[in-house]
């Protein structure tokens, strides 16, 4: 994902199992963002969507 200022996130994003999240995998860590955040996000009606930590070695 990269930003206007130049900022990069190296990774890939996935959806999990329910459809109702997805999962960001980068080289610091894993993370899941509710859908419709990210859809909100992607759509410009808001900058940010919150990023939850996964645990690690736990796959969903």
């Amino acid at each position: 994902i990269t930003q206007t200022d130049g900022v990069v996130i190296e990774g890939h994003a996935a959806m999990n199992a329910s459809g109702k999240a997805v999962m960001l995998h980068t080289r610091v860590g894993s993370y899941i963002i509710p859908l419709i955040s990210l859809q909100r996000v992607a759509r410009g009606e808001v900058v940010s969507a919150p990023l939850f930590p996964l645990v690690p070695g736990v796959m969903g």
